[in-house]
């Protein structure tokens, strides 16, 4: 297996034992740590895939980072293994981890730097580096506009988000299978509530391999779209999925049940979801859930009098 040269990517690994036992099973430890990108340092890359494989190099889980970049492999076994991020318009990151007995934590940082520019043909100009990240430029559209929902700016946000919808499709027409770029068309053009053109974005990643990342854009089109009976469907689906790390799915399910007046099951899906955001940063939806959920329990408090 090809691995890029050391000095190619800025990695420090360490290890804490005692003051992280709870983390560990019987002789082994959690794998955690956390990612970042050399041309957006400040940027906290969300939903990238993070493997785990053995020292024969068969990958035995995959993770998706958070809101912060953070991952975490809980309960390794001792053992050797390689953990790996592979971004497109970025070069590889490899790096080989021992769980030792006793320990309680093995922690790494992946910092991954851009691949240079390449070209398509002897005959084809140089594609630049900033044509090649357009993803990461999207991303960077999304963030914004997130920022302005964060402050009550609507307009503001959707003009963001059109932007990252160009970014996207600037890179799918520099390669049609960049899977990146068609997953995070079809997330924004979800938020931008144009559900028919998500499910057509997420449609083609699936034709490219299952990704439990589409599964979650997939049920939010079709609930979109009003097609409930599917999105509940490809929802349970995903929940049943390991290492989805797909909170979100439990918001489609809320917005299923509470169109049911299931509230109590309702309830409980905006409960999940917002205990698998504990310790994430906070966003306008979860935000909202808190702020339904506080209002379903008073109205079942209300209720019960």
């Amino acid at each position: 297996m090809w691995r890029p040269a050391a000095r190619t990517l800025l990695v420090s690994v360490y290890l804490a034992g005692a003051a992280a036992q709870e983390t560990q099973t019987a002789g082994g430890a959690s794998i955690q740590g956390k990612v970042t990108l050399q041309d957006s340092p400040s940027a906290a890359p969300e939903r990238i895939a993070v493997q785990l494989s053995q020292g024969s190099g068969a990958t035995i889980s995959t993770v998706y980072t958070g809101g912060n970049g953070q991952f975490q492999f809980p309960n390794v076994p001792t053992g050797d293994y390689a953990v790996s991020v592979e971004l497109r318009g970025y070069q590889r990151f490899s790096q080989a981890v021992t769980v030792h007995r006793g320990l309680g934590r093995v922690v790494v940082y992946a910092h991954l730097r851009p691949l240079p520019a390449v070209r398509k043909s002897k005959e084809a100009a140089a594609v630049s580096v900033q044509e090649m990240l357009a993803p990461a430029a999207a991303r960077r559209e999304y963030a914004k506009g997130l920022d302005r929902l964060r402050q009550n700016d609507g307009a503001g946000a959707e003009r963001h988000w059109r932007k990252a919808v160009e970014e996207f499709q600037q890179a799918l027409r520099l390669d049609e299978n960049n899977r990146e770029a068609l997953l995070g068309l079809a997330r924004v053009l979800n938020d931008l509530r144009l559900h028919v053109e998500a499910l057509r974005a997420a449609a083609r990643l699936e034709q490219l391999g299952p990704d439990p990342r589409n599964h979650l854009e997939i049920a939010r089109g079709l609930l979109g779209a009003g097609k409930v009976a599917e999105a509940e469907t490809a929802a349970r689906q995903l929940e049943k999925e390991p290492h989805a790390q797909a909170p979100e799915v439990h918001l489609v399910l809320f917005n299923i049940l509470q169109g049911r007046r299931e509230t109590a099951a309702a309830a409980a899906e905006l409960r999940a979801y917002l205990k698998e955001m504990e310790g994430r940063a906070s966003d306008p939806a979860t935000a909202r859930a808190r702020e339904l959920l506080g209002k379903l329990e008073r109205e079942t408090a209300d209720e019960r009098r």
